[in-house]
């Protein structure tokens, strides 16, 4: 057995100071008798000072940033207190650099009740408030957006439980106890519940991403359309931790989509469509050029088939002065689009002369 194998373990102060440099971490201890006052090789390396800089309570203190010494943190205070300390604060270090670090302190007394020495630790919590304020940020911004729409989010447990769901009360009137397990199903308009619950009951087995749109049954009575995903949260080995899911309302927007398909699919008024509506106006092609600002010549092309590729600004005048006038340019199923005078029940087709009665 060599010389090395039969040496004593070190104390656990002597593991801290020389473990310390290398987990951020360091210790100190003073002597109320004497003012000895030492500092581990870990806190000279936190505060970015060297070996030959003497340690004293007043250097330590001059590193706390000056927002957080005036709330009393530091040694000088604690020293005089002769108190359990436990602080969280941001110290300035030598090169300038920025750091948050926790700091805790114990001041022992004699039989007397006087203090005999102090000792503290000094830890390097940066990471983790930088973590935190991330956190704290993100679910700022979530609460944000929830506030200023319609829209509602949860949890999912991995056993498929919804213990928390903030907002869906609010608009379904539904409680998150009876919305637990596929309670929640009850409140996804009929049409759209069967689709739904697949896709949901695929996502939990598969631990994959549930996306969805569907009619949501409000709780003021109104159906609304929403987009919902719910996403599986895993944990640093892979292991799933829970589902993360939010859904918004977008009514405006498929409404949005539905007129903006319709207008695909009927682009504006055709040429036949508008010889109709001057007819049911009495009005000449002189007319129309005068109200809508369209020329006499285009209006004609156009009229006559001739001006097919028609640019969106000239149709948008002739509807428009046509409307102003008293036109409606409407659909009836999908037999065509027709045109009336809102006062009148006759309508007539894109084929000019075809006219029959509508109660539309």
């Amino acid at each position: 057995m060599s010389a090395q194998d039969q040496l004593p373990p070190p104390s656990l102060p002597e593991l801290y100071c020389s473990m310390g440099p290398a987990a951020g971490l360091g210790i100190w201890h003073f002597v109320f008798a004497t003012g000895a006052f030492v500092w581990s090789p870990g806190l000279r390396l936190l505060f970015d000072i060297d070996g030959t800089e003497a340690p004293s309570v007043e250097l330590f203190d001059s590193f706390i940033h000056p927002d957080d010494r005036s709330n009393g943190s530091g040694i000088e205070a604690f020293l005089g207190g002769h108190h359990a300390m436990e602080d969280e604060f941001r110290i300035i270090r030598r090169n300038g650099s920025l750091r948050w670090i926790s700091h805790k302190g114990r001041v022992f007394l004699d039989a007397d009740q006087r203090p005999l020495f102090a000792a503290g630790m000094v830890r390097d919590v940066t990471n983790r408030v930088e973590a935190l304020k991330a956190r704290d940020l993100a679910q700022a911004r979530i609460r944000s957006v929830m506030q200023t729409s319609l829209c509602f989010n949860w949890v999912t447990t991995v056993d498929g439980g919804i213990p928390q769901a903030p907002g869906w009360a609010e608009i379904t009137g539904q409680t998150v106890e009876q919305a637990s397990g596929l309670g929640w199903l009850e409140r996804i308009y009929e049409a759209d519940r069967e689709r739904t619950r697949r896709a949901w009951l695929h996502s939990l087995e598969a631990k994959t991403s549930f996306a969805a749109k569907y009619r949501l049954l409000c709780r003021d009575g109104v159906t609304r359309w929403f987009i919902a995903r719910n996403e599986p949260v895993f944990d640093a080995r892979g292991a799933l931790v829970e589902w993360f899911g939010v859904a918004f309302d977008i009514s405006d927007l498929k409404e949005f989509d539905e007129t903006f398909f319709r207008r695909l699919e009927n682009p504006g008024p055709t040429g036949a469509l508008v010889r109709s509506a001057r007819a049911l106006l009495d009005w000449s092609i002189n007319d129309l050029a005068e109200k809508s600002g369209v020329s006499i010549s285009s209006i004609r092309r156009f009229e006559s088939g001739e001006a097919n590729g028609a640019r969106d600004q000239t149709m948008d005048r002739l509807a428009r002065a046509l409307s102003q006038a008293g036109i409606e340019f409407f659909q009836i199923d999908n037999t065509g689009t027709f045109v009336r005078l809102r006062t009148d029940k006759r309508v007539l087709s894109s084929h000019l002369g075809s006219c029959h009665d509508s109660t539309v």
